[in-house]
């Protein structure tokens, strides 16, 4: 016993026994030793240790479900704009197809006019016939490329919107697997 006092030392409130004394051939000391690193000595502290982790879990979860759904409010907002930004597309495509056929059918009509010496058109007709063209062909062909670069640039965000919306339901996903795994930890300890 002396023996045993002399090399006993102190770890924060834990003895260790030296490996002179300990008996190898007991089966039980390992598998005790296993059980005593898994479960802390005071099942009220493990317990409280359980639940504050998985409150943190909770709270996690509920930032991810708040950005979830901001990402899913951003998405719709950018899908309503880019659908709108196709009918205003069609619109206008329509619109210009029709303003080049009643300008081809104009122009031939003016040559025509002009080869049989009939009516011509006056300055303010001929000025209003040039805007007129311009807008056809200058200003709503712009319009449409604008509105194509714009429906494509919404595209690509509600791309990125849907894949971050995966990874954070990816993420919400794992921290719902780590908190199920905290609660049977928790009921387990309860037992």
């Amino acid at each position: 016993m002396n023996l045993f006092a002399r090399n006993k030392k102190k770890l924060k409130g834990c003895h260790i026994v030296p490996e002179e004394l300990s008996d190898p051939a007991d089966p039980s000391h390992d598998a005790f030793a296993l059980a005593m690193d898994r479960l802390p000595k005071d099942k009220a502290a493990f317990v409280a240790t359980r639940r504050i982790a998985r409150d943190q879990l909770m709270r996690r979860m509920e930032a991810l479900i708040l950005k979830e759904a901001e990402l899913a409010a951003a998405h719709e907002r950018f899908d309503h704009m880019r659908q709108q930004c196709l009918v205003e597309h069609e619109r206008i495509a329509d619109k210009l197809q029709e303003y080049e056929f009643l300008l081809d059918q104009a122009e031939e009509r003016d040559q025509l006019m002009a080869r049989t010496g009939g009516v011509r058109m006056t300055a303010a007709e001929r000025e209003r016939w040039e805007h007129t063209k311009n807008m056809v062909y200058g200003t709503l062909p712009q319009l449409l490329a604008k509105l194509e670069d714009s429906m494509e640039s919404n595209t690509e965000r509600i791309r990125q919107l849907k894949d971050r919306r995966e990874e954070i339901r990816a993420q919400r996903l794992a921290v719902r697997e780590e908190i199920a795994t905290q609660e049977d930890e928790i009921a387990v300890a309860l037992r």
